[in-house]
């Protein structure tokens, strides 16, 4: 599943679909919070965001410039999953909706 966020590609894959030839500039694994001092760079990776990460994420994309960077990549063992709260968060992102967030 791909989407743009402010003509930043966003995409949520499986590692089956992860193309090892792809180089990333930048790869992070099982954030909990994303760093105040991370290089929105060129292409970057996270392995198995949580769903702080995602909607984090979504809000860093929609409100900052981020000139530099060229694409995330978010890589899950349980993507169909990922993908009915990614869509449920792309929905409320459109709103502007964001503390009705709710888990499942």
């Amino acid at each position: 599943m791909k989407i743009f966020v402010n003509d930043k590609p966003v995409e949520l894959i499986s590692y089956e679909e992860l193309d090892p030839a792809k180089s990333y500039d930048f790869i992070y694994s099982n954030l909990e919070e994303i760093p105040a001092d991370m290089d929105w760079e060129e292409d970057i990776l996270f392995h198995e965001p949580n769903h702080d990460t995602i909607i984090r994420l979504l809000y860093l994309l929609r409100t900052r410039k981020m000139k530099k960077l060229d694409s995330i990549t978010l890589v899950t063992k349980d993507k169909k999953s990922d993908e009915g709260f990614y869509q449920k968060s792309l929905h409320d992102h459109k709103s502007g909706r964001w503390d009705c967030l709710k888990k499942e």
